[in-house]
């Protein structure tokens, strides 16, 4: 057994010796089958031979590294963190877009901030400065709204800050910094409660065959407008039917007006055209009384060539009456409904009241809002209803709901705000920064301009109203577009280039406005501002152009020098005395010591009748200052025209209708220059050759009148000379000019002019303005006194002077 073993185990080992090196791990040596216990023992060691094989081909090189490669990773893995590894870069990126937004969002909070320590600062400054216990309501919602718009804007630097800590899924909360949410928001140009159920009203009742034919003389449409409502209260208090004049006697009512309107909200026919009227009368009307509201200046602005209108239309009337003799227009005193009653209740069938726009009458009662009669409607004067739809559509088409309305007069302006005080005429500039405060007040996007200016103050006025760097447009009502539809309904009823409806289509518009600025001194404005009241649009903000401010400069007079008058009144001596003395003490030129005698003369003169002025009426020098007043009428408007002119005057604008050549206009000037040298000189002549003869009558023992009246003529003389003389210069100084001036403006034509190198200097310029009153007032080839009442009021001119040269013609 044992040698058996022995040699197995020697050939095993030459076996497994022979199968390495031949390198063949995979053969295994096979032998014949013996017995069971045999075959047992050579598989067990058959095995453990494969088994140590197998062990020894694990160890290659190549199984070797995919042993040790996870004992190595093993250990890395958990020393190092890999996720920051391959998220370093990500995360960096990341950090600096965070961090970008946070420095951006300082940057835009701190200007914020910034803004708002200044906001503050000039709310503080404001509210110390004006501070007093009696603060409006529209200052306290002033002070409101800018405490608001810091809240606001705190908000506003609060999101900035927290935005970059924001995600996606982080609440939001923003209502915990809104103002609103918080019950702190309000309307700050929300509508005026007008509160129509406490309105105090009348009822007007006419009676049957009574009625009151309203007479309205002064102004322009909208006084009359006015005067109308007003003849509509007289007549509800006098229980008549109101009778609307006829457009040959003024204004075409029915174009801008709906009668039946009144008639539908008064429930009663109380409102009568007069051709309705003149049917009734069977074109026989007669005027039982004509009782005229002012006896001063005129009583009731009616003539001579308004009795013929009327009594052309069919009409015939009784003596003119005056209610009170000493009411002014320009002192008119407060009246009631009793006095209404007493001065023209009668039983006369047809009674007429002069020009009631200057009455005063139950003021509070007849303006509140609504006006004084009882009716179902918003207001019984109101736009007709072509002219509401249209203003309507172009709202709709141009502006929308949120609009800022301007009325922007300036032609014809500027002497008329000078005349009071203070001007309520402003520069461009500083209109531009009151309008803008009002943009940024209202919030509103546009505004919508109503203005006659021409096109260099309008651009100028746009260009100017900027808001946080963006400009504010100004829309105007452009020309006739057949593309445009919002007007077709005006042009389809005939009415379009009608100044009048135009007029009251701006006004319309107007009042449908968020905000309405008007121009302070307009019956356009307050016609306005009365249809904003009843319709119920009128605004907290609505305010006049720049009101409670002073212009930032105004002109001096047109003519003269204030400093030139003012020297030459403080040289002039008081005395005879001072008069002999500062003549002889000068070494002056005999013809300044002439001017400085005729400027004594001249003053005292002046002293002399002011006293006769003031003189108690009924006494001697009451009716001697009477008697003055018809002289001087007799004088004629030319001469009081070259005494206006003095040495002062260094220009001369002359305002002529564009129909009119404009060298017509030059000649004419010319001739009245010229032949004003040759008449004067001659009349100065006679008058002093008349003066010696005068005085035999000092030896009578009253005033020496005729002495008086020819020394005075005798100076009027001597001016209108000098007038001639420096007028002549002036229009010459163009025939040496060289660069003729021309600028056209909208509604005004052109101006045409010439200065020459001392600074004398000449303007002509074309009006349409005028062109369009001479048109309407021309009757026969005569011009109306309405017309001239129209013309002088808007060119700031003497009535009496003007009729007296129409009647001279």
């Amino acid at each position: 057994m044992e040698r058996d073993s022995s040699d197995e185990d020697d050939d095993r080992e030459t076996l497994i010796h022979q199968n390495d090196a031949k390198n063949l791990p995979h053969q295994i040596p096979t032998s014949p089958r013996r017995s069971t216990s045999s075959r047992s023992g050579f598989h067990i060691e058959e095995l453990e031979s494969q088994i140590r094989r197998r062990f020894k081909l694990t160890f290659h090189k190549r199984y070797l590294f995919a042993i040790i490669l996870p004992l190595l990773i093993i250990p890395f893995y958990f020393s190092v963190d890999i996720r920051s590894l391959f998220s370093s870069n990500i995360s960096s990126f990341k950090f600096n877009t965070v961090s970008d937004r946070i420095k951006e969002s300082q940057l835009q909070a701190l200007y914020l901030l910034n803004q708002q320590q200044t906001s503050l600062l000039s709310l503080w400054n404001h509210t110390f400065v004006n501070s007093n216990n009696n603060i409006s309501a529209v200052q306290f919602d002033d002070l409101k709204a800018s405490l608001l718009n810091q809240i606001t804007l705190n908000k506003h630097i609060q999101q900035i800050l927290l935005s970059p800590h924001k995600t996606a899924n982080s609440p939001q909360n923003d209502t915990l910094l809104d103002p609103n949410y918080a019950g702190y928001s309000f309307d700050r140009c929300r509508k005026v409660d007008q509160k129509f159920s406490e309105r105090r009203t009348i009822e007007w009742n006419p009676k049957p065959n009574k009625f009151l034919f309203a007479i309205c003389l002064s102004g322009q449409m909208s006084n009359h407008l006015i005067c109308l409502e007003k003849h509509m209260f007289f007549a509800a208090v006098l229980n008549r039917a109101l009778v609307i004049p006829s457009s040959k006697f003024d204004y075409q009512y029915n174009r801008v007006l709906d009668i039946e309107h009144i008639n539908d909200c008064v429930g009663k026919k109380a409102v009568i055209p007069f051709e309705d009227f003149m049917e009734a009368k069977k074109n026989h009307a007669h005027i039982d009384k004509l009782i005229c509201y002012f006896s001063s200046p005129q009583p009731c602005y009616v003539d001579d060539e308004h009795f013929k209108k009327l009594k052309s239309l069919g009409l015939s009337m009784g003596k003119l009456e005056t209610a009170w003799k000493n009411e002014d227009i320009k002192k008119a005193s407060p009246k009631t409904v009793k006095d209404v009653e007493e001065k023209f209740g009668t039983d006369a069938d047809v009674i007429a009241i002069g020009d009631v726009y200057f009455a005063n009458v139950e003021r509070d009662w007849v303006l509140q809002p609504g006006g004084p009669i009882a009716h179902k409607c918003k207001t019984l004067i109101e736009p007709s209803k072509l002219i509401l739809l249209t203003a309507e559509r172009f709202i709709q088409t141009f502006l929308g709901s949120n609009f800022i309305a301007l009325h922007f007069r300036r032609h014809g302006f500027l002497k008329f705000c000078n005349a009071k005080q203070p001007s309520c005429f402003y520069p461009v500039p500083q209109a531009a920064d009151c309008i803008t405060r009002m943009v940024e007040r209202a919030n509103t996007p546009v505004i919508y301009l109503s203005t006659d200016a021409a096109e260099s103050e309008t651009g100028l006025l746009q260009s100017m109203i900027v808001l946080n760097g963006k400009s504010i447009p100004l829309v105007k009502r452009p020309p006739r577009n057949s593309a445009e539809k919002w007007d077709a309904l005006l042009y389809r009823h005939g009415l379009e280039d009608d100044p009048q409806v135009e007029a009251m289509l701006d006004k319309t518009i107007c009042a449908l406005s968020s905000v309405f600025i008007g121009a302070p001194g307009s019956t356009f404005t307050e016609d306005i501002l009365r249809l904003r009241k009843d319709w119920g649009t009128a605004s907290l903000c609505d305010e006049y152009l720049c009101q409670g401010e002073i212009p930032n400069f105004i002109a001096g007079d047109e003519s003269i020098d204030p400093s030139a008058s003012e020297s030459t009144a403080a040289n002039t001596p008081s005395t005879v005395k001072e008069l002999w003395k500062k003549i002889s003490s000068d070494s002056k030129p005999l013809n300044a010591n002439a001017e400085l005698l005729v400027d004594f003369i001249s003053n005292k003169m002046n002293k002399a009748w002011m006293g006769l002025e003031k003189a108690p009426e009924g006494s001697f020098k009451n009716k001697l200052h009477g008697l003055g007043l018809r002289l001087l009428a007799r004088v004629k408007p030319s001469e009081i025209l070259l005494k206006s002119v003095t040495k002062e005057v260094s220009n001369v604008q002359i305002t002529y209708p564009p129909s009119l050549n404009d060298r017509l206009v030059r000649r004419r000037l010319r001739h009245i220059a010229l032949s004003g040298t040759v008449i004067h000189k001659k009349y100065l002549y006679g008058s002093v050759t008349l003066l010696p003869l005068t005085t035999v009558f000092m030896v009578l023992p009253l005033p020496n009148i005729p002495f008086f009246w020819v020394l005075f003529r005798t100076y009027s003389h001597w001016r209108a000379l000098q007038g001639s003389e420096k007028l002549l210069q002036l229009v010459s100084d163009h025939s040496q000019a060289q660069n003729p001036i021309a600028s056209n403006g909208k509604g005004n034509g052109s101006k045409h002019g010439a200065k020459n190198p001392q600074g004398l200097q000449w303007v002509l310029e074309a009006s349409k303005e005028l062109e369009h009153l001479l048109h309407e007032g021309n009757e026969n080839g005569s011009l109306s006194e309405h017309a001239v009442s129209d013309i002088c009021k808007t060119f700031s001119l003497n009535k009496n002077d003007v009729l007296k040269y129409r009647d001279l013609m």
